[in-house]
């Protein structure tokens, strides 16, 4: 019971602090056992005795696992060189409802100060003047400049040449190997790190390689969700195509390329 009461006390915290929303500890309250009436009592409680000193930062994400775990850290280092700042977090759910929820409140008035958001929302929040584009000054005080990011997601942080967004990362592919495959198909270097493999006729050589060393698959990626998408339009986007054009107005995807492309993934099974 004593360790019970302990843990409560720790959630009830994270949320007076803004690192936990009152929906998720109530969930995990009723986790313990412990009905929602004792838990919005501590929660009240706790809330009341919160200090009313400094500036409010509202910010909101949709991070969790291991992103949620470094995210926290990132907020727990900015609170430490901030101690002017109450940083108010809150973590909601992935998907459609955080950005239904997201746009409602700026709608309402009621926005954060901060959200994370994927690029390809920002434009629609823009142009329904939901956001406010950066000071490009104040940013640079604080060293943030483009020379710091790579120039493509550097200019898509941008809506009708005003900065709305600071880009937080990126989702290349990374390509994982089995030394002991690699070094019987030959695609080891003297160093045993994997050779340069440049093009994509080399490339499927090097797969055959590694499928006839290891008696299975010669590669492995996965074929759900976003993830066949994202490969299909980073081939098709190395052979020079694109989907719309400059405006987004219109399709202008070239039919020849992306049945290159297309031809190429299904050889790759």
């Amino acid at each position: 019971m004593i360790e019970q009461q302990r843990t409560l006390r720790d959630l009830s915290s994270q949320v007076s602090k803004g690192r936990m929303s009152r929906r998720t500890f109530l969930e995990r309250s009723a986790a313990l056992g412990i009905g929602s009436t004792a838990a919005l009592t501590l929660l009240e409680a706790c809330g009341n005795s919160a200090s009313g000193t400094g500036t409010d930062l509202t910010y909101w994400n949709l991070f969790g696992g291991g992103d949620g775990a470094r995210m926290i850290q990132m907020e727990n280092s900015f609170s430490k060189s901030h101690p002017n700042i109450n940083l108010q977090s809150i973590t909601l759910a992935w998907g459609d409802p955080y950005y239904t929820k997201l746009a409602m409140s700026a709608a309402g008035g009621r926005p954060p100060n901060v959200a994370v958001s994927h690029m390809t929302r920002v434009a629609t929040y823009a142009a329904q003047g939901l956001l406010e584009p950066f000071d490009l000054n104040e940013l640079a005080k604080h060293g943030i400049t483009e020379d710091k990011f790579l120039a493509p997601t550097w200019q898509r942080a941008h809506y009708k040449g005003q900065l709305y967004t600071i880009p937080l990362d990126t989702h290349p592919f990374v390509a994982y190997y089995n030394v002991d495959i690699c070094k019987k198909a030959g695609l080891l270097d003297g160093s045993g790190n994997l050779k340069p493999i440049q093009g994509a006729d080399n490339l499927m050589t090097a797969l055959k390689a590694a499928k006839q060393a290891s008696g299975g698959f010669g590669t492995v990626f996965e074929v759900q969700g976003v993830t066949a998408w994202r490969l299909f339009y980073t081939l098709y986007s190395q052979l020079g195509g694109l989907v719309l054009s400059p405006d987004g107005k219109e399709l202008i995807l070239d039919d020849a390329k992306a049945e290159q492309v297309l031809t190429y993934m299904a050889d790759l099974t």
